[in-house]
């Protein structure tokens, strides 16, 4: 079963978070990830359901590594981006000192952007490389002490050997990478 969702909006709406709450399922609240929101903005947001008993966790930005928080477009570098989740996680914080306050990434994140983003207290990692997670773990585990959860993972549905869509080895690749995370998990000692 499932007992924690990510969002990808902030989820601010109370009665849905007590439906949530009512079967067991808390909520990685993805508070902000698009750059063309100022940090100063997700106080607010924060205030409305931080003592929710379903929130388990705030998340700033997805992939933003990638995508430069949603305005790679708009011509925002790698470095105003990771400034912006630096901000935006001493904003949550500001706000709420009971709750830890994630980043997820794409990939693992480099040593110097974990230096440069010691505020942030558990980092995520959205993972599509192969069909299995190898070393990512272990790799981790060299990078920081720090908690990690494995926000996406998975496989393209367009198979490239092929060139045609091909759900089923998306279908067998998901499967093998759930196996490999309920092995690796904390909980399986």
């Amino acid at each position: 079963g499932v007992n924690v969702i990510r969002t990808y909006e902030p989820l601010l709406e109370v009665a849905v978070l007590d439906v949530l709450w009512e079967r067991g399922i808390q909520v990685i609240n993805t508070i902000w990830a698009n750059g063309a929101v100022p940090p100063s903005a997700v106080g607010e947001m924060v205030d409305k359901v931080k003592n929710h008993p379903a929130i388990l966790m705030w998340s700033v930005g997805n992939e933003w590594n990638y995508n430069r928080c949603y305005r790679k477009d708009a011509g925002m570098a790698f470095d105003e981006c990771l400034e912006k989740i630096r901000e935006t996680v001493n904003v949550i914080k500001a706000h709420d000192n009971t709750h830890p306050v994630a980043s997820v990434y794409g990939e693992l994140p480099r040593p110097d952007v974990i230096s440069r983003l010691a505020n942030v207290d558990v980092w995520g990692v959205n993972y599509y490389d192969e069909i299995s997670f190898s070393d990512l773990f272990d790799r981790w585990v060299e990078l920081s002490p720090k908690p990690l959860f494995v926000g996406e993972y998975g496989a393209d549905a367009y198979n490239a050997l092929t060139h045609q869509y091909d759900p089923g080895a998306q279908a067998h690749a998901t499967s093998v990478l759930t196996q490999e995370l309920v092995a690796a998990s904390t909980l399986n000692g």
